[in-house]
């Protein structure tokens, strides 16, 4: 899976979109958390990028 966040100035409010071939049970479940929004997300930077810190990390 690959993750991408933009950073815009002129974007109020945050929106996610899924791109993928078909719904799989991971996405059914990527969506429900997304939905829910009751985790965290801890992000963090590498090499001038944006990344998603797993809470295991």
């Amino acid at each position: 899976m690959q993750v991408e966040v933009k950073i815009d100035n002129s974007c109020n409010k945050p929106k996610v979109i899924i791109l993928t071939s078909s719904i799989s049970e991971n996405i059914n479940g990527l969506v429900m958390k997304l939905s829910k929004n009751i985790f965290p997300i801890i992000l963090g930077s590498n090499d001038e990028k944006i990344q998603v810190i797993e809470q295991s990390d």
